[in-house]
């Protein structure tokens, strides 16, 4: 015999780097589970100013999807991840252009999904269609399961107070209200 062919193992785990901004697009050729510290969303709905994200654990090969975490991260490789429904997420073509959103923090922005319009996007990008009435940029509203409230999460940490609306309030009555990115009780 002249050779033989070893075949490697299947990768159990493979490694990536979430930026700054504490969040990163991935669509992968394997099916993930995130470890404690990383949350896995997909996209249920889009408004005119925000997306709502919904929290898996499991994702699927080829599902495009958002991370939020810190930094070098290890996802763990698992081929038992269910095909994920209402996923509004999409991967680009080549022929993806302008008017598309797509995951970004400009400077001295927050980060969230602003409008494309640096004309062919590239294959294999995640992106969002929204509205044709959308502004420019998408607020991240996250759906939280345990209660069925929508959160906002804001990088702002100056104790102000929003209700759930968004709207600014000065004298919070009894409620439920926003502050620091955290849902608050006033009884």
């Amino acid at each position: 015999m002249i050779y033989r062919f070893v075949p490697a193992a299947p990768a159990t785990t493979f490694n990536m780097t979430i930026g700054e901004s504490g969040y990163k697009t991935l669509v992968s050729t394997v099916g993930f589970e995130t470890p404690s510290g990383v949350t896995a969303y997909i996209v249920t709905e889009s408004t005119k100013t925000n997306m709502t994200m919904k929290a898996v654990a499991k994702v699927p090969a080829g599902e495009p999807v958002i991370l939020e975490g810190a930094g070098e991260v290890t996802l763990n490789v698992v081929d038992d991840a269910e095909i994920v429904s209402g996923n509004l997420l999409k991967v680009s073509t080549d022929a993806t252009s302008n008017g598309v959103y797509v995951l970004a923090k400009p400077t001295g922005k927050e980060v969230g999904f602003y409008k494309w319009g640096g004309g062919a996007l590239g294959a294999g990008r995640v992106y969002l269609d929204a509205p044709t009435e959308a502004r420019e940029f998408l607020s991240f509203l996250f759906e939280d399961e345990a209660t069925g409230i929508n959160v906002i999460k804001s990088s702002v940490t100056n104790n102000m107070v929003y209700d759930l609306q968004g709207r600014r309030v000065v004298l919070p009555t009894k409620g439920l209200y926003i502050v620091n990115g955290k849902k608050v009780m006033v009884k």
